[in-house]
């Protein structure tokens, strides 16, 4: 959650790690789908359209449901006039940039780090990703080389007006296994400027950031027991934004046939039995091993029977020399990170207390 402008309003949003940009709906956002004529027809519409052409749902706005910025409500609002942009590895959001207050959490919370002046996006069209998602925006936690029109990041303008004790942040976030139904309520905690000394254990690694654009490092390998390993160094980024583990499909699908996971071709998906029990999966970083378990790669899809599970690996090869693998959720749920942002040679997981 954060809060924007004076008096301050509330927004629910995505916090980040391969994204720098803050944006959120604005007032005037009112995207609808464009729907083929043929839509109209129901039988038709049911097999070949959009869902959000159909029946009920072709008056349905991605905007509705969001909670909107209103500029013209607060006092510290100020108009900026470039257009905004943002794609991502799913969704967009388009729009403009003005800049206001910013403060990390609700209304009502006292002693959270908050921001005079920053330059945000204001979405008047999301996609429909975007608009079934719980949340009103984004909050963009990597660095400035990347942001989109060379907005300074929040934390990055944080850092430089000496807003923070340290140059870091630490994310934590709940090990739900097959509840992951209870995410909605107290699924984690972001500690800015420190450790999370709460929910985090001691430091057991780190890893030498690549560059100083998203949090990408060298993965050394990942094996399965003694029945799979992959010894290829390849590129990884830690994204909070990702909900699953997304990397290499000659590996994944390898894993996947040890386990006795069912893959699914039409939806690039691995399903497995929910009370299916197998070894963890082992990626090595900068020479330490870090095992995930069936805790958080074996995930509720509610299946009303409780018979069926999502694998959280994903098969997917990315354009060549871009990027292998995408540790999401599941990683960060087995062990905390910490990102540091300037010392950008470093950075440090966290195992979780359990």
């Amino acid at each position: 959650m954060i809060t924007l402008g004076t008096p301050g309003q509330e927004f629910r949003v995505s916090m980040d790690t391969a994204s720098s940009n803050l944006w959120v709906v604005d007032k005037t956002c009112n995207f609808r789908q464009k729907c083929n004529d043929k839509c109209k027809n129901k039988e038709y519409c049911n097999k070949n359209c959009d869902v959000y052409c159909c029946g009920k749902n072709s008056n349905i706005s991605s905007c509705d449901g969001k909670i909107k910025f209103d500029s013209s409500k607060s006092t510290t609002y100020k108009s900026n006039g470039r257009p905004f942009s943002i794609i991502y590895g799913q969704g967009f959001a388009d729009g403009f940039l003005g800049s206001d207050r910013l403060k990390f959490g609700c209304i009502d919370e006292n002693n959270t780090l908050t921001i005079p002046n920053i330059v945000f996006g204001q979405a008047t069209t999301i996609d429909k990703h975007a608009g079934n998602e719980p949340i009103d925006g984004t909050l963009g936690l990597a660095f400035q080389s990347i942001a989109i029109n060379g907005v300074e990041p929040p934390l990055t303008a944080a850092i430089r007006l000496g807003l923070l004790a340290n140059a870091i942040f630490t994310v934590y976030l709940a090990t739900l296994g097959s509840s992951q139904k209870k995410l909605i309520k107290g699924g984690g905690q972001f500690t800015y400027g420190g450790l999370d000394n709460k929910n985090c254990g001691k430091v057991i690694g780190w890893a030498p950031l690549i560059n100083r654009s998203y949090f990408i490092f060298e993965l050394e390998g990942v094996s399965y027991g003694n029945s799979y390993q992959s010894k290829i160094r390849q590129k990884a980024v830690s994204d909070t934004g990702s909900s699953l583990i997304y990397g290499s499909s000659s590996i994944i699908l390898s894993i996947g046939q040890q386990i006795g996971a069912e893959y699914n071709k039409t939806a690039n998906i691995l399903f497995i039995p929910c009370n299916k029990t197998y070894n963890p999966i082992t990626f090595k970083i900068n020479g330490i091993k870090y095992n995930l378990t069936k805790e958080v790669l074996t995930i509720d899809v509610y299946d009303p029977l409780h018979l069926k599970c999502l694998f959280g690996m994903v098969p997917q090869n990315f354009p060549s020399g871009s990027l292998d693998w995408i540790l999401g959720a599941p990683f960060i749920r087995q062990y905390s990170k910490l990102y540091a942002c300037q010392n950008y040679k470093n950075q440090i997981d966290n195992k979780n207390s359990r």
